[in-house]
């Protein structure tokens, strides 16, 4: 009996990615975004896969942002290419960023 063919595992817009696309696609994600994330993760006390999925939690809200912020200011990724990353589209990483006042100041 034939195997079944592979089970999409994220939705990325109208676009299915199966486990192997995925793969070859987080060779392409920029190594220190990821390496960000899982920084901002830990220090908030969470798992990546619960800092990026779909809780609305405060705590959980709050280091999402952190991590929209990071990745724009520190990378320079423009809100497209964050949305990208996150599995969101860009007018929510604008309305995050434009909700989360910058509490630093540029050099």
């Amino acid at each position: 009996m034939p195997s079944a063919p592979p089970l999409p595992l994220r939705t990325m817009g109208a676009i299915e990615y199966t486990p192997e696309q995925l793969d070859r696609r987080a060779l392409s994600i920029d190594r220190s975004a990821q390496e960000i994330a899982v920084a901002i993760a830990t220090r908030s006390d969470l798992t990546v896969a619960v800092l990026l999925g779909r809780s609305r939690r405060s705590r959980v809200v709050k280091a999402r942002r952190l991590l929209y912020r990071v990745l724009r200011d520190e990378l320079g990724w423009s809100s497209t290419s964050i949305g990208r990353f996150a599995n969101r589209d860009h007018t929510t990483i604008l309305a995050a960023l434009r909700s989360e006042p910058r509490t630093r100041k540029k050099p």
